[in-house]
């Protein structure tokens, strides 16, 4: 006679379940010790995070401005180039509507991020309650990033560069045709990640299916891949009254770098046999380590040389000197200053917490 539960659709799945959760249950049962002298291996993801932090100033000047150069024309004073008008040791002497990014290199904020981490471990069982492990872990994203406020004052200065020169074409319509400027703020978010390798002693005090453990150690924490970026252009094109075609470029770029550094590290978690060799494994732990992050900055001006070749020399209101736009080597522009290819600008060094929260599946030998 066949019972009635092993009738119609879905009968062998049924039972087929019926013998998996037996030989499980089994399994588990005979999982009452830890056995000495074995080892134990792991592989899981989960979560991490890590804590933020300002970093602090390494320049007291950080970009200075060219060579002084004599303005042509009605305006002839002795002016100086610049590099950037985002960033110049007068500041914001020339167009005082752009607020200089001065303050803001040598400050840069950094903020945490929760982001994705896999790992495994391997342990050596001692004795059946303590065990040496040996473990790595990799965290996709940079571990630090630029934070929201820092990005937030870049864009601040980044709208006022577009909003001064318009209004400086818009203020002389017969000097400057079919006039246009804008900015745009690009960031880049690392493509690596963080790579922790540690070592710990781990205690399991308890015997059976559940078994918690605890662990302390140490290690080292390095970063893989590619650094953040944020770079800030701005650009504005004409032609003067007189034909003359002037196109400029300011390009401003903020790298931020995530150095290597030894970490101590501590916590726990929980071992449940399902089998009699092998289980869930939920892990939680802490990583204190001593960090080093720097950023660096990079400055490019650029002006394109046209025909008819020329100039053009103003003195915007409230301006503490001349502007000279040329398209012509022969004569200097204002946005002429040397190229700065990655300045150190800030350093941060201090403690730095990170956590990771992992589940895996652990085999025993």
């Amino acid at each position: 006679m066949i019972p009635e539960a092993l009738r119609g659709p879905g009968a062998w799945s049924r039972l087929f379940l019926s013998f998996l959760l037996l030989h499980v249950s089994a399994g588990a049962a005979s999982a009452q010790t830890t056995k000495a002298s074995s080892w134990e291996f792991d592989v899981g993801g989960g979560v991490n995070g890590s804590q933020g932090g300002t970093l602090t100033t390494t320049q007291p000047v950080l970009v200075t401005d060219g060579s002084s150069f004599a303005t042509p024309g009605s305006f002839a004073t002795l002016d100086r180039s610049i590099s950037s008008w985002f960033i110049s040791e007068g500041g914001t002497f020339l167009m005082p509507n752009i607020p200089s990014l001065m303050q803001t290199v040598q400050t840069v904020g950094a903020s945490g991020r929760t982001r994705g981490v896999v790992g495994g471990h391997a342990t050596y069982w001692l004795t059946d309650k303590v065990g040496i492990e040996m473990a790595a872990s990799f965290s996709f994203g940079a571990p630090t990033e630029i934070d929201a406020a820092t990005l937030s004052t870049i864009d601040q200065s980044r709208a006022a560069f577009a909003n001064a020169f318009t209004s400086l074409f818009a203020a002389a319509p017969g000097v400057y045709v079919l006039p246009h400027a804008d900015a745009a703020l690009e960031t880049a978010t690392a493509s690596g990640g963080q790579l922790l390798v540690t070592g710990a002693l781990v205690l399991s005090p308890l015997s059976g299916r559940t078994q918690p453990y605890v662990l302390a150690g140490g290690g080292e924490r390095s970063v893989v891949g590619a650094d953040e970026t944020a770079s800030l252009r701005g650009s504005y094109n004409f032609t003067t009254s007189s034909g003359v075609p002037i196109a400029q470029s300011d390009t401003v770029t903020l790298t931020y770098s995530g150095g290597h550094g030894l970490v101590a590290l501590f916590g726990g978690g929980l071992r449940q046999y399902l089998t009699a060799r092998s289980g869930l494994r939920v892990d939680v732990r802490a990583i204190l380590g001593h960090k080093t992050d720097e950023v660096t900055l990079s400055v490019t001006p650029s002006s394109q040389t046209g025909m008819p070749s020329g100039f053009l020399v103003q003195n915007p209101p409230l301006s503490n000197g001349t502007i000279v736009f040329s398209n012509t080597p022969s004569q200097q522009s204002t946005l002429s200053g040397p190229t700065v290819s990655n300045l150190e600008t800030a350093e941060g060094t201090g403690w730095r917490w990170t956590w990771e929260t992992t589940v895996g599946w652990f085999w025993r030998f």
